[in-house]
């Protein structure tokens, strides 16, 4: 399931998507209706996937931070 929240049909504030198990798959923000921020991935289990911060839309600098299931 997701949780977002919309101004004018617009996606604007906080997004969390849920794994079947109610653990939380991701989460960030969008900011006229494009991802804006940091957005955090996690593994089914709760684990960190991955970290990725975004401007209207576009990672900054191209990086993406990804992590085993166990961590690294």
């Amino acid at each position: 399931s997701i949780k977002e929240h919309f101004l004018d049909d617009i996606e604007n504030g906080a997004s969390i998507m849920y794994y079947e198990n109610g653990q939380i798959q991701s989460k960030g923000n969008y900011k006229n209706g494009k991802m804006d921020g940091y957005w955090i991935g996690f593994h089914n289990g709760g684990e960190l996937h991955f970290k990725e911060q975004f401007t209207n839309n576009v990672p900054i600098d191209g990086i993406e931070n990804t992590y085993h299931i166990n961590g690294n």
